[in-house]
């Protein structure tokens, strides 16, 4: 099997200018370049979301859901991403889940595709209004971590979270990607981890547990995992080679 290429995402009209001059790109001066960066065969670009909506609003005079329409209709090829702050949306407060939901229905309308879904203080109870609207309007939500350094965010605050999210995950994947996390921090080179790791999603896609994740979701309902790590895991598994060490 051939592994999958390495994609790269595309973020400069939205934190290339967001980072470097204070979100102040307008639609306009976007436009030019949306051709060219269509062509180029990214796996996306980052067009909205962030500081963006507050900027059109409050310092260019543009109404931000024209702005995603305008440059989804000039790079049509390419799927267009934004980072989205979980309950927060793309504002400083939080808001009701129908306002999560109207908006997230309201930006895929537009032509949105991909959806970064982050919560500042990585609470998960952000997150699942925003990704489960985005699934419901047939989008890709990608939920995302954020890490840092301090008093609060210890090593043991990551794995608490890490559980919380492994209890919603079936105990084969968790087996196998708790294995490819730990035992390819050493490897030789990253596509080591990419070859094992693609193994896993064809392996696993194709799985009892894979299926019943899916019509889980559909029928509303906690999923009922049935495989289990003792005798399911594929022939594969272990992929590693122990040392020997002399005594």
């Amino acid at each position: 099997m051939n592994p999958a290429p390495v994609v790269f995402n595309n973020t400069v009209l939205r934190d290339g200018h967001q980072s470097l001059a204070a979100t102040r790109m307008t639609t306009a001066q976007m436009l030019p370049a949306c051709a060219d960066l269509d062509a180029l065969g990214f796996g996306a670009l980052e067009t909205w979301g962030g500081a963006t909506i507050d900027s059109c609003l409050r310092f260019l005079g543009e109404n931000p859901f024209e702005r995603l329409g305008t440059l989804k209709k000039a790079a049509p090829k390419t799927p267009h991403m934004m980072l989205l702050r979980g309950q927060n949306l793309v504002q400083y407060t939080s808001f009701p889940d129908d306002v999560v939901e109207a908006f997230v229905a309201a930006t895929a309308a537009r032509g949105l595709d991909i959806f970064r879904v982050f919560d500042a203080l990585n609470d998960v109870r952000n997150l699942r209004t925003a990704i489960k609207a985005v699934k419901q309007a047939g989008k890709h939500a990608q939920g995302t971590i954020c890490y840092t350094l301090s008093p609060v965010h210890t090593v043991a605050s990551f794995l608490t979270l890490a559980e919380e999210i492994a209890a919603n995950a079936a105990p084969v994947s968790t087996v196998l990607t708790r294995h490819m996390l730990w035992r390819m921090l050493g490897a030789e080179h990253p596509m080591a981890a990419h070859r094992i790791d693609s193994k896993g999603v064809f392996d696993l896609g194709r799985g009892a547990d894979a299926y019943e994740g899916v019509v889980a979701f559909f029928e509303k309902r906690p999923a009922s995992w049935t495989l289990s790590p003792s005798t399911d895991l594929p022939d594969w598994f272990p992929w590693w080679e122990e040392p020997s060490y002399e005594v």
